[in-house]
């Protein structure tokens, strides 16, 4: 039961890692956050190289991470702008949405096979996300109205999309090309920080931004790296081991863990109908997943 343990850790850590984001996100930029992240996340990712067999890297894959970071970073800073202005209890529930848009885009895109069950699994997940945004039993077409007027919804959306499309390529990657699990973290670290720093330098005030963030909330963003970090590892740890759609859905608890606590920390409304739907959510992509 070894991987049991190291998925809820995963879980633990990941649950954590967003309410800090959500935490420092009240108080800071989007941009200036996902860049200092990403430099963060690439320090502390350094030590990691010496442990990457590099007789096994490959050209190809590296160059498809390269590009694939670029919609990760969009993806990102997306999210954290949703997260900022939004209630972490009603943007939590959204990313257990990617595992749909993973089984829909592999279905069309690399044929993979998409039956009964997973077609159960993606009505469950649409289901809870209907769930989550009903406010009122009197009116049923609400959440139909936020979602189709609400911009940070569209963001969140549009971020666990591109998500669910990258997620397909980190499949392809990691077992097409055999790349290692540790490799892939690094690297995809180190091309995040590159994207980012254009980012910031073509849209922001470039790395005095970054500066002024890293100053403002060095420990907070340190704290969220290794957070961040250990949840990624805890995960690929379990991986090893066991299947990865048991896997997922226990590490996937993590939704639940930051809609029931983060939406106590903040005092944010609905948590009860906002946990229901995160469980019906996490229902729906287990059975994607199996």
């Amino acid at each position: 039961m070894q991987w049991l343990l190291l998925a809820l850790i995963s879980a633990v850590f990941a649950s954590a890692a967003l309410l800090i984001e959500k935490k420092t996100l009240a108080r800071e930029h989007a941009m200036e956050f996902s860049a200092a992240l990403a430099f963060f996340n690439l320090i502390l990712s350094v030590p990691f190289l010496f442990f990457v067999d590099y007789s096994r890297l490959q050209i190809i894959p590296l160059v498809y991470i390269f590009f694939l970071m670029i919609l990760v970073a969009m993806a990102f800073l997306l999210i954290a702008k949703s997260i900022r202005h939004m209630e972490v209890s009603a943007v939590a529930p959204f990313l257990a949405l990617t595992p749909a848009v993973t089984a829909i885009f592999a279905f069309m895109f690399f044929n993979e096979a998409l039956g009964p069950i997973q077609i159960l699994g993606i009505a469950l997940i649409l289901i809870g996300a209907y769930v989550l945004e009903l406010h009122s039993a009197h009116n049923l077409l609400e959440p139909f109205r936020i979602i189709l007027k609400s911009k940070y919804v569209h963001f969140v959306i549009l971020g666990v999309v591109i998500y669910g499309v990258s997620a397909s390529f980190d499949r392809m990657i990691l077992s097409k090309y055999d790349f290692q699990p540790l490799a892939y973290l690094v690297f995809a670290n180190i091309f995040l920080a590159f994207h980012f720093s254009i980012m910031m330098s073509m849209f922001h005030d470039g790395f005095r931004g970054l500066r002024k963030s890293i100053n403002k909330f060095g420990w907070m963003l340190l704290l969220l790296s290794v957070f961040t970090i250990a949840y990624r590892l805890s995960m690929f740890e379990a991986l090893k081991v066991e299947f990865a759609g048991l896997v997922v859905s226990v590490q996937k608890m993590s939704v639940f863990f930051a809609v029931v606590i983060g939406g106590g920390i903040f005092k944010e409304r609905s948590i009860l109908r906002k946990a229901v739907a995160s469980l019906i959510m996490i229902g729906g992509m287990l059975f994607i997943i199996l």
